[in-house]
């Protein structure tokens, strides 16, 4: 798989993360809710958002390893998103939309809460109202609750190498953070070039033999860090 590919799948995911400064301000349902296929893909998205890990496994069928990656992804949302509150916090709003080109506001589970919803049978499928995040959820009926179906989800891809790339994402979120909030950075543009640096870090450690061909979130569009 090219570099050039793997770095934007790696862009997405950090994208995804910045779901972010305002992601929890407020609960309209019921949480956890897993009644109907709606209700079942804001709880799963919610999830993420909070690192709520125990719910966002429950709200999902996953088997083997996707259950690692749920646990994965999860860590990583919520790392993204103390990374943008920090952000946010020391440069401002528009500081991060620049720095992480992503807007920094979008709250998935918000986007899916307006979505559309299709069922045929046990399954169906959410699709987000906003623009912004483009990832149509698959839900399966099992035992009487709607759960997010982790395999359709990833497409069935292997995604045994997605998930240290994920773990490695979220410490260097975490990291990227405290640095924030010890007043490392000066300006947003000092915190742009650290970040590129330590994502080429990441991505460094992986061989392009070894990459996965996407890593699966509920992903914003967004170009790499310029």
């Amino acid at each position: 798989m090219p570099r050039d590919a793997f770095t934007n799948s790696v862009t997405l995911t950090v994208a995804l993360a910045i779901l972010a400064c305002g992601g929890c301000k407020k609960k309209a349902s019921p949480y956890p809710d897993l009644t109907e296929p709606k209700a079942a893909a804001v709880t799963f998205a919610r999830a993420l958002e909070t690192d709520d890990v125990k719910v966002a496994q429950d709200a999902s069928m996953a088997g083997g390893v996707e259950v690692e990656l749920v646990e994965a992804m999860t860590h990583a949302t919520a790392a993204f998103k103390q990374l943008s509150r920090a952000a946010v916090k020391k440069f401002g709003e528009a500081a991060v939309g620049e720095v992480l080109r992503a807007p920094g506001t979008i709250d998935t589970s918000e986007a899916l809460a307006k979505g559309d919803v299709a069922i045929e049978g046990e399954r169906a499928t959410v699709s987000p109202a906003d623009g912004k995040v483009t990832t149509t959820i698959p839900l399966q009926l099992v035992d009487g609750n709607w759960k997010v179906d982790i395999g359709a989800l990833i497409k069935g891809e292997d995604v045994v190498n997605s998930i240290p790339v994920l773990r490695a994402l979220a410490a260097t979120a975490r990291e990227m953070a405290a640095a924030i909030e010890s007043g490392k950075y000066a300006t947003a543009e000092e915190m742009k070039k650290d970040l590129q640096v330590r994502l080429g870090r990441v991505m460094s450690g992986i061989p392009d033999a070894a990459a996965p061909t996407s890593l699966p979130a509920l992903l914003p569009s967004s170009a790499p860090p310029g």
